[in-house]
C-alpha cells in the first residue's frame, strides 16, 4: 500500500505539473491569436498547431529534463550558492572537509539477497496492498485512478468509432473514377503536392473527406460524377488543401492530446479552434485558386444540409462541411477584406524551432518556487533547504495513543524506575527497559502487560544496569548491560538464551542480523546504525581513534572497524562534542547521520559512499565555545571548562514511508551554573525526504519529553524523569 501511495502521489504531482505547463503553452497561443486578430486563418492555425504539438512534446521533454537541476551550482567552497548567500556556518566547513565513510557489511539471511530485518531489528512490514486505500492521505491515488479511467474511456470510445467507420467502409463498395483521378493529379500539380493522392467514390458517403498521411485519399459521395465542374473543382481544391497542410496528421495529434489531457478544458477549446481555422485556411485556398466566393458558399450550405440528413457520416476523417461554426465560415468566405495568405515554409520552420525552444524551457522550469538549492562541493551534493516544501500545510501530525507507567502507577508491572530504552516488535508489542528495576517489561499493542524479562543479579540472564535493548526479527530480545559489560539474549517468551562479555564499554545496541549488533561508546550519545558503532573519547585526538566505526557480533567480537576522523574546530580540544551525532538507517540500507552541534545531516550509501549533505534554516546561529562550570562538594568549589556549543539536533527516526524525522531545536536549552537543566528549550520534528528535501515541520508534543524510538508510524517517548512511556501515532492529512 505504501508503494501504491508513493506511485499515486508521484503520478498526481506529474499530472498537476504537466497540466499547469500545458495550460501555459495553450494560454500563450490564445494570447497570440487574440493579439493578431487580422491574421489569416492559416497563420492562426499555425499557432494552434505549434501549441498542440508543444503540449504533446511536453511530457517527453519533462521526462528528459527530470535529471537536470537548473539550480545546481558548481562551487569550489561552501558558503556560496549561486546568488544566494548563506551564513558561513562552521559546521559546513566541517562537512566539506570530511573524508569517506567506512565500507559497511550487512548481515543477510542465508540463501537470500536481501535483509530480513528492518532498521530496528524487527521484521519488515508486509501490509496488504489495499490496506489504507481509503485513508484521507490516499486522495492523490484516487485522482490518478480517475484520470486513468477517463483516458481509458475516451480511448475506448475512439476505437469503437474507428471500428464502426471501418465496418461501414467495408459495407460500402468503392467506385474508381478515371476522370476524378485526372482532376486530382491536376490539382496536386497546382499545389505542388509530391505525394500520390488517391480518389474514390463511396456509396453511402454523404460529404467529401480525406484520410491518410503518406498515401492520402480523397473520398467523395456517390453522386460526385453528376456534379458540375465548379462544384467538383471546389471540393477537390478544399480536400487537396487539407492534404497539402497535413491536417489529418494534425487532427490525429489533437485527438491524442485530448485523450491525455482530457480534464483540461483549455485543451478541448484549443483543439476545436485549431480544427475551425484549418477549415477556414482550406476555404481561403479555394478562393485564392479563382473559385467564386458565393458559389463556394452555396456548395458548403448544400453539404451542411446533407450532413444534417446523414448523422452517421465519418467522424475520424477530415470532413469538408461540419455543422459547427458554419455561419462564421460563410461570413469569412464572402468577406473580401479577410486576409487569405498562408505562412511560407521558412516561417513555419522558424516557428517550430522557436516553439521547441519554448517547450524545453517550460519543461525544465519548476512550477513553483524551489524550497531548496543544490551546491556541489568536492563532487558531493549539498542540499540547502530554504523553507519546507509543504509550506502552509499541516500534512502530518502526532496523535496521542496511550501512556504506560507514571509516578502514581499502582500496578507494579506498569510502574517504572529509570526507563532508558524502549522498542516495538513487528506486531506492535512494546518493550520497556526498566533499568532501575533490573527488568524488561513487555506489553501488547494495547498496553496490556504480558510478561517480564530479566532480574537483578550478576549471572547469565540477570541485569545490573540495563542500558539499551533491541528486538530481533525472530522476536529475540537483546539487552546491553553496561556494568556487566555484556549482552543478554532472551527469546520472545522471555527464556534466557545466551550471554556474551564485551571488550568495550558501549552505550547503545541495535541489531543488524541474527548474530550482530551496532553500539557506540558512552562518551557521546548517538543511538544507532545497523552494523555499525561509533566510538569517541573526549580526551583523544581524531588520529587516535576519534569517531571510529565498527560492526560487533553478539559474541562480543569486533568484526570491522574504521576511523574516518573528523577535524576539530577553531582550536577547541573538543572534537568529540562538536562531532557528536545520532544516526539511523532506512530500509534500503542508506545511512543518515544527524550532528548534535552542527547544522548538518549526512547521507551514506550501504557501501559507505557519502551521497549528500543537508542543512536547513535555524532560529539561531551555530556557535562552538567553552564555558566555565562550577563544581562543588562540601566546602570544595572548583570551575572547569565545558563544551557549551549550540545544540541543533537531538535524535532521528525513519517512518514507514522512508521519511526522515529529526528532532531540531527551535530555542536553546538553558542550564544553571551546576549544569542542571532549567529550561528544556523548544523542539520541533523536521521531516525530510530520503533525498534531503525538507517537507514540513511537526510540533513536538512536549519539550520535556525525550524521543526514544520511531517504528513504522508509532513514536515512543519517555518523560524527563524516565518514569513513563508515551506512544504517539503519525497522522496523515
Amino acid at each position: 500500500m505504501d508503494l501504491i501511495r508513493s506511485i499515486g502521489g508521484l503520478g498526481f504531482s506529474v499530472l498537476v505539473d504537466l497540466t499547469i505547463k500545458s495550460s501555459l503553452i495553450l494560454g500563450l497561443a490564445f494570447l497570440l491569436n487574440s493579439i493578431r486578430k487580422r491574421a489569416s486563418a492559416a497563420q492562426r492555425h499555425l499557432i494552434w498547431s505549434l501549441a498542440v504539438g508543444s503540449a504533446l512534446l511536453l511530457p517527453v521533454f519533462s521526462f528528459l529534463s527530470s535529471e537536470w537541476d537548473l539550480s545546481i551550482k558548481i562551487a569550489g567552497r561552501a558558503g556560496s550558492i549561486g546568488s544566494l548567500s548563506l551564513p558561513d556556518d562552521p559546521s559546513r566547513r566541517l562537512a566539506s572537509s570530511r573524508g569517506g565513510f567506512p565500507e559497511i557489511s550487512r548481515e543477510r539471511e542465508p540463501g537470500t539477497g536481501t535483509d530480513q530485518q528492518g532498521p530496528l531489528g524487527s521484521p519488515r512490514p508486509n501490509p496488504s496492498v489495499f490496506s489504507g486505500l481509503f485513508a484521507p492521505a490516499s486522495w492523490p491515488v484516487w485522482m490518478v485512478l480517475v484520470w486513468i479511467a477517463g483516458m481509458a474511456s475516451l480511448t475506448t470510445r475512439t476505437m469503437v468509432v474507428a471500428a464502426n467507420a471501418r465496418r461501414r467502409e467495408d459495407d460500402q463498395p468503392l467506385v474508381h473514377d478515371p476522370i476524378l483521378a485526372g482532376l486530382i493529379r491536376e490539382i496536386s500539380n497546382e499545389y505542388g503536392i509530391k505525394r500520390s493522392i488517391g480518389g474514390i467514390v463511396r456509396r453511402g458517403c454523404s460529404i467529401p473527406s480525406t484520410r491518410g498521411i503518406l498515401k492520402p485519399l480523397i473520398i467523395l459521395p456517390e453522386d460526385a460524377a453528376r456534379w458540375s465542374a465548379d462544384r467538383k473543382r471546389s471540393v477537390l481544391l478544399h480536400e487537396a488543401a487539407h492534404i497539402q497542410r497535413f491536417d489529418h496528421l494534425g487532427n490525429m495529434l489533437a485527438r491524442v492530446l485530448c485523450l491525455v489531457f482530457w480534464p483540461n478544458p483549455l485543451v478541448w477549446i484549443a483543439v476545436r479552434k485549431m480544427r475551425y481555422d484549418a477549415e477556414r485556411a482550406c476555404d481561403d485556398r479555394v478562393i485564392m485558386q479563382g473559385i467564386s466566393p458565393t458559389v463556394y458558399a452555396r456548395i458548403l450550405i448544400d453539404f451542411a444540409r446533407m450532413l444534417a440528413a446523414h448523422p452517421a457520416a465519418p467522424r475520424l476523417e477530415t470532413a469538408m462541411a461540419r455543422k459547427s461554426c458554419l455561419e462564421n465560415r460563410l461570413m469569412s468566405i464572402i468577406d473580401d477584406r479577410k486576409p487569405r495568405t498562408k505562412p511560407g515554409r521558412k516561417t513555419a520552420i522558424v516557428s517550430w524551432i522557436i516553439s521547441a525552444a519554448v517547450v524545453i524551457l517550460i519543461a525544465c522550469t519548476e512550477v513553483r518556487e524551489k524550497n531548496y538549492t543544490v551546491e556541489i562541493v568536492d563532487g558531493i551534493p549539498h542540499i540547502h533547504n530554504i523553507f519546507p516544501k509543504w509550506e502552509d500545510r499541516r500534512a502530518l501530525a502526532l496523535d496521542f495513543v496511550q501512556s504506560i507507567g507514571g509516578l502514581d502507577e499502582a500496578d507494579e508491572n506498569r510502574g517504572f524506575f529509570n526507563v532508558l530504552d524502549a522498542a516495538m516488535d513487528g506486531q506492535g508489542g512494546i518493550y520497556v527497559l526498566d533499568s532501575g528495576n533490573f527488568r524488561v517489561q513487555i506489553f501488547d499493542s494495547a498496553g496490556v502487560y504480558k510478561r517480564t524479562i530479566g532480574r537483578k543479579g550478576q549471572g547469565p540472564g540477570e541485569l545490573q544496569n540495563g542500558f539499551s535493548l533491541d528486538i530481533g526479527g525472530n522476536g529475540d530480545v537483546v539487552v546491553l548491560d553496561r556494568v556487566k559489560r555484556s549482552v543478554e539474549r532472551f527469546d520472545s517468551r522471555g527464556t534466557f538464551i545466551a550471554s556474551a562479555r564485551l571488550s568495550r564499554d558501549y552505550s547503545y545496541i541495535r541489531l543488524t542480523g541474527p548474530e550482530s549488533f551496532c553500539a557506540p561508546l558512552i562518551d557521546v550519545v548517538f543511538p544507532r546504525y545497523v552494523g555499525l558503532m561509533i566510538r569517541a573519547s573526549s580526551g583523544r585526538k581524531a588520529a587516535d581513534g576519534l569517531n571510529c566505526v565498527a560492526s560487533v557480533s553478539l559474541a562480543g567480537e569486533t568484526t570491522r572497524e574504521f576511523c574516518p576522523g573528523l577535524p576539530e574546530e577553531d582550536g577547541l580540544d573538543s572534537g568529540s562534542q562538536i562531532n557528536a551525532n545520532v544516526f539511523e538507517v532506512d530500509p534500503s540500507g542508506d545511512l543518515y547521520i544527524v550532528f548534535k552541534h552542527q547544522n548538518r545531516i549526512d547521507k551514506y550509501s550501504p557501501d559507505g559512499r557519502r551521497l549528500l549533505t543537508i542543512d536547513r534554516p535555524l532560529n539561531f546561529p551555530v556557535e562552538y565555545k567553552h564555558v566555565e562550570r562550577l563544581w562543588k562538594s562540601g566546602d570544595i568549589a572548583r570551575t572547569f571548562p565545558e563544551f557549551g556549543g549550540t545544540v541543533v539536533s537531538e535524535r532521528l527516526g525513519i517512518d514507514s514511508r522512508g521519511r526522515i524525522w529529526i528532532v531540531t531545536y527551535t530555542a536553546q536549552p538553558m542550564k544553571d551554573e551546576k549544569s542542571n537543566l532549567v529550561n528544556p528549550g523548544g523542539k520541533v520534528f523536521e521531516v525530510f525526504t530520503p533525498d534531503g528535501i525538507l517537507l514540513t515541520r511537526v510540533p513536538y508534543p512536549d519539550a520535556r519529553l525525550v524521543f526514544m524510538r520511531l517504528h513504522q508510524d508509532r513514536l515512543l517517548f519517555t518523560d524527563e524523569e524516565f518514569m513513563i512511556v508515551h506512544q504517539y501515532r503519525i497522522a496523515e492529512s
